[in-house]
């Protein structure tokens, strides 16, 4: 059978990760194969330049190539994520907040290279598109992806395909805002108090879980106390269940999807969450118009966004 081999590159607040991966071609919508065969990553800096990055991305792609029975010519397209803002058409980071990159032409810099065509997305709108391609969602056509690491972001597929809005930026779902209490309120890096990111996501959980306790402690190993029975962490997981639930059930209204996903690092503790955040949700969503809403941590586990830049790739070559 003909194989697809893609590079992918995924660019995180915190670190590069690139991969090769192949694709089984003739295996029709519904049932597409994905095959890693190598990858490589190095951590970057909040204060990570365009000259910086272009580096590292030259490192771990050779280190890749080096690794695996590939060279550079066999594959046929390159995906790249990315997070903050971007405008595929144009090939261009709009702009990343972790480190201020703006207006940054990634596109055409890495295929003037490597001479491969290459296609960006916003990393949460790729993850989106890699459970369409790949993960649970190969028979769903309409549905909400939710990121829940270092901040929450949200992708849209609608209709089987990525549905950006008017600006690019559908499926904000971080930036709903989830409490209102001044006591409890976490001021979010968009300058307004109370979102969901600001809340939930992994610093929210560190910060509420100290407030409580006055122990510094990552969300991850808060979620490690929790499951053996720390009353506090359980209580926070409990709270970040509730507001996730507050802003999935007014995004389940709005959109009226067949599933919603959950992915990212705080989703791989989806149990001490999960229960409040589904009691939540059917405390506050119409039923009658969501009674089969199917609610879930993704398929692709933490590749899935390498996975996204894998689908981007494949999608704009066939």
């Amino acid at each position: 059978m003909t194989q697809i081999p893609l590079l992918a590159i995924d660019i995180g607040g915190s670190k590069l990760v690139a991969a090769v991966y192949i694709i089984n071609s003739e295996i029709k919508h519904g049932g597409m194969s994905l095959k890693l065969l190598q990858k490589s990553h190095r951590p970057l800096a909040p204060s990570t330049t365009t000259d910086d990055l272009l580096k590292w991305i030259d490192l771990v792609v050779d280190e890749v190539f080096d690794a695996s029975n590939l060279t550079k010519d066999a594959i046929e397209a390159i995906g790249v994520t990315i997070p903050g803002l971007a405008e595929p058409i144009s090939g261009t980071w709009v702009y990343a907040c972790f480190s201020g990159i703006r207006n940054f032409p990634i596109v055409k810099i890495i295929a003037e290279k490597y001479g491969k065509p290459v296609f960006i997305e916003n990393d949460v709108n790729a993850c989106a598109l890699a459970e369409k391609y790949f993960g649970g969602c190969r028979e769903t056509e309409n549905f909400l992806w939710v990121t829940v690491s270092n901040g929450v972001g949200g992708g849209l597929v609608l209709r089987g395909d990525i549905f950006s809005g008017s600006y690019g930026n559908a499926g904000e779902i971080g930036h709903f805002c989830v409490e209102e209490d001044d006591r409890e309120t976490i001021r979010c890096g968009c300058g307004n108090y109370g979102c969901l990111e600001a809340q939930a996501a992994g610093p929210g959980i560190t910060k509420r879980f100290k407030k409580l306790t006055g122990k510094d402690d990552t969300a991850e190993i808060i979620a490690d106390y929790a499951k053996q029975g720390d009353s506090d962490a359980i209580a926070v997981y409990e709270k970040t269940g509730w507001y996730l639930g507050k802003a999935i059930a007014a995004s389940i209204n709005l959109i009226n999807p067949g599933k919603v996903i959950l992915g990212g690092g705080v989703s791989q503790s989806f149990e001490l969450f999960a229960p409040a955040m589904r009691e939540t949700v059917q405390r506050q969503i119409f039923r009658d118009a969501n009674q089969n809403v199917v609610i879930e941590p993704t398929q692709l586990g933490t590749d899935a966004a390498l996975a996204g830049a894998v689908a981007l790739a494949l999608r704009g070559i066939t």
